[in-house]
This record gives structure tokens, sequence and C-alpha cells, in this order.
């Protein structure tokens, strides 16, 4: 039986998940707490004892992103090396991108500069720890070896996420975010990393 923990963080993955969906073909300033509440199946109390605003749900949109995420490392049990591993947590990255579709992903952007508590950013999400574990495993096993340190390369990676997911936005579309994503991820390990097996 799940804990009242559970059910509150289910609940608000669920609103968080109906927003999004509801973000592929409504703008978000036509969207309304209502049809978020009935699209994920709540009441407008509940919606609010979750969320103060609308606004609110934008900043929790890693959270659900994160458990995809995780699930989806965990269920492809074997990779060939470790580059194997980091182009797919990429390509993943990418494919959440446009599974959320460009009106959720530019409204996070927006919202993510108000995120006063900094959660979206904190390096504690498993965007961020996972990264660095694949990483360190990779300088661990000699597999990587560079002139920049793991810290250096997370960051670079973490940057490049955010711009190929920002020129997708502001050119509306025009290009395959996933295959530009698994491009550019190989172009820029390929550049900071010696000796590398990459998988492409």
């Amino acid at each position: 039986m799940a804990t009242r923990k559970e059910q509150a963080y289910a609940t608000k993955t669920r609103i968080v998940r109906a927003t999004l969906q509801l973000l592929t073909r409504i703008r978000y300033q036509d969207l309304k707490v209502a049809d978020i509440c009935r699209a994920s199946g709540v009441s407008v109390g509940t919606f609010y004892h979750y969320f103060p605003t609308k606004d609110a749900v934008l900043l929790e949109g890693g959270l659900p992103f994160d458990r995809w995420l995780e699930k989806q490392l965990n269920s492809k049990k074997i990779f060939k090396n470790v580059s194997d591993k980091l182009e797919y947590f990429s390509e993943m990255y990418f494919f959440n991108m446009f599974s959320v579709g460009l009106n959720g992903v530019a409204a996070t952007f927006v919202y993510q500069l108000n995120d006063e508590r900094g959660d979206f950013h904190s390096q504690n999400r498993y965007l961020y720890t996972k990264l660095s574990e694949i990483l360190e495993e990779g300088f661990s096993s000699g597999e990587f070896q560079s002139d920049y340190t793991p810290k250096e390369i997370k960051q670079a990676i973490i940057s490049m996420y955010r711009g190929v997911t920002f020129d997708w936005c502001i050119e509306n579309g025009s290009f395959d975010i996933i295959s530009v994503g698994k491009l550019t991820t190989k172009m820029l390990l390929d550049g900071m990393l010696k000796n590398r097996a990459s998988s492409l």
C-alpha cells in the first residue's frame, strides 16, 4: 500500500504530466487550471493543495522526467561501453523534449527563470547526479581521458542540452531535435574526450 508521501508524489506527477500533455495542443497563456484538473482527474482544491499557481506546475516539470529517465536507463541492462551509456542518456533527454512538445518546453524555459527555490536546477536532481556518475565511471575505467575535469565536461553537456533545446524552440521545431541532439552530443564528446569509443 502506498504511503502518503508516495500518493502525494503520484498526484503531483499526474498533474505535471497532464499539464505538459495539454501544452502539446494548447498555448500556455490559454491554459486554465480547470483544464489541468479535468485532464489529471483532480479537484481544483487538490490542485491548489499542491500548486499555488499553474506557473508552479512547470517548475516541477523535472520530476516526472527524472523518474522516466531513471526507468529508461534501468530497463536497458547492457551497454557496450560507457560512451554507449552516455550517448543513450543524451538521446533519452532529447526524446523527452520532443515528447513534451514545443509549447511545453518553451513555457518551461520561461518559467524556469522564476524558479526562486532553484529546484529545477538543483544538482541533486537525478538528471545531474546520473550524468556525473556516468562521467566518473568513464574516467575511472580509463575509457575517458581528457584535459578537462568531469565537472567541466558535465557543465558543457548540460549547456549543450539547453542550447539545442532552446534553438529547437525559437526555430519552431524546424529540425529533428533527437537527430541533432545525438550528432551534437557526439561532436562535443569527440572534442573533449581522448580515445573515446563511440557507439555511433
